[in-house]
């Protein structure tokens, strides 16, 4: 049997928070024998990206909103609990970005502002955590898809899955409280951090809801453009995948609105299977809503709803351009990459020591 991580001693607690241009969430989980137990799981709308692009900073409008997610997550993380928080796209682009760092630091929390490629890879590991893969010793090639508020995650790796115990689907793949599954041994092969996401894409193309269908037109063609070339060299290299995985608000609000959740519940969004045909539904049902229409959609955050038909365009071209019929939505993803890369270094530095 293999074994699940290099855990630091049982019983501890660890959490992590990542701070994105659309959402901000916190995870704290407890180490157990077997894998982690999650005891809070958060997420609030924070937007943090508003009116980025056209200011060029975070709004102080912005910051407070981000600044009062973090101090209700301080609230349930008990003191001392080894924390480790991220910022992603819109940090990373924000002028007033050191300014920003220092304000949240003030709550406790040192932000770490990862690079693309760097996000990229934390997806790709924490989102393979949350499944158990068809057993046997093959090699099967597989792309995540992150699809954030400022930027996309595309990211193809080699899986082996040598470690793992049964096949994905909607029945079997699971969200609970003990997790991670089985790792399997997988290798990025190709990664890419595109600019494009449901908050730049909303803000560079659909002004207003409903969008019109020149606008609609003009978003599908720039993003299908600026993605185009990766896909392009993917198919060049033999790096075209087998399998698509969806991770982050795009894709589970598409997954919820598809089920028609009265109440989100992530065990039941969780390994979701939507085809491109269901995705093209979605985006077209959507994107003929005015906002207070769109907001009164079963499954959809209110919330996120300004920002919603821009993420369904990049993920719709992103499974479009991989020549794969369907996609796998998960509840695990940056969040889990992080804290499975901090609970190794923690580790690595004991067995140091």
């Amino acid at each position: 049997m293999a074994t699940l991580l290099p855990a630091p001693a049982c019983g501890e607690l660890h959490a992590v928070i990542d701070l994105g241009t659309v959402t901000s969430r916190m995870l704290l989980v407890r180490v157990g024998n077997y894998g982690l137990s999650v005891l809070e799981r958060h997420a609030v709308i924070t937007h943090m990206g508003d009116g980025l692009a056209e200011r060029g900073t975070i709004s102080p409008a912005a910051l407070d909103r981000v600044c009062s997610a973090l101090e209700g997550f301080a609230s349930l993380i008990p003191p001392g609990v080894p924390t480790r928080a991220i910022a992603t796209s819109a940090m990373r682009d924000a002028a007033n970005r050191d300014a920003a760092c220092a304000r949240i630091k003030r709550l406790g929390f040192d932000v770490e502002v990862v690079s693309g490629d760097r996000e990229a890879a934390l997806a790709f590991s924490g989102t393979l955590s949350g499944f158990a893969l068809d057993h046997g010793e093959k090699l099967r090639t597989v792309m995540v898809v992150d699809v954030g508020g400022g930027s996309t995650e595309v990211i193809v790796g080699d899986l082996r899955e040598a470690f793992a115990q049964e096949s994905v689907g909607p029945s079997n793949a699971r969200h609970d409280s003990s997790w991670p599954h089985e790792r399997q041994a997988s290798t990025v092969r190709q990664a890419k951090s595109f600019d494009i996401g449901s908050r730049r894409v909303t803000d560079m193309f659909l002004p207003s809801m409903p969008p019109g269908r020149d606008e609609l037109a003009a978003a599908n063609s720039w993003v299908a453009g600026q993605m185009s070339p990766y896909y392009a060299q993917l198919a060049q290299n033999g790096f075209m995948p087998a399998a698509v995985y969806a991770v982050a608000g795009t894709a589970t609000t598409a997954a919820s609105v598809f089920k028609e959740l009265q109440v989100y519940d992530p065990t039941l969004v969780h390994g979701t299977i939507l085809r491109i045909e269901d995705l093209e539904a979605i985006l077209e049902r959507l994107s003929a809503l005015s906002l207070v229409q769109c907001c009164e959609v079963a499954g959809l955050d209110p919330l996120r709803a300004p920002v919603v038909v821009g993420g369904l365009v990049v993920l719709t071209n992103a499974l479009r351009l991989s020549n794969v019929s369907q996609l796998v939505v998960s509840e695990t993803d940056i969040l889990e990459g992080v804290l499975l890369e901090a609970l190794e270094q923690t580790s690595r530095r004991r067995s140091d020591t």
